[in-house]
C-alpha cells in the first residue's frame, strides 16, 4: 500500500511539474518553406504550404477542393517558374 501511494504521488508531481525538457525552437528555413505558396493542380487554387493537411511526407490534401495532391511536386514546379 505504501509503495502504491509513494507511486502516485511521484506521477502526481511529474503531471503538474513535467519532466523539465523544452521543446526545441523550429527551424527557420522549415518555417520559410511553410510560407511558400502551392498551387493545387485539381483546382489550380495558390495557398501557403501550412494550409494544405498533411497525410505524409509527399501527400496533402487541398484546403480548397479537399483533393489529395503531390505537394513535393506542386513546390518543384512553383521553383522553376
Amino acid at each position: 500500500m505504501k509503495q502504491m501511494i509513494i507511486c502516485l504521488m511521484a506521477a502526481t508531481g511529474l503531471l503538474f511539474c513535467g519532466c523539465g525538457k523544452k521543446t526545441p525552437k523550429a527551424d527557420p528555413a522549415l518555417l520559410e518553406k511553410l510560407k511558400q505558396e502551392v498551387k493545387c493542380t485539381q483546382c489550380r487554387v495558390s495557398s501557403p504550404l501550412e494550409k494544405y493537411e498533411r497525410i505524409n511526407q509527399v501527400l496533402g490534401r487541398c484546403p480548397a477542393c479537399r483533393k489529395v495532391i503531390n505537394v513535393r511536386a506542386a513546390m518543384d514546379k512553383g521553383k522553376k517558374r
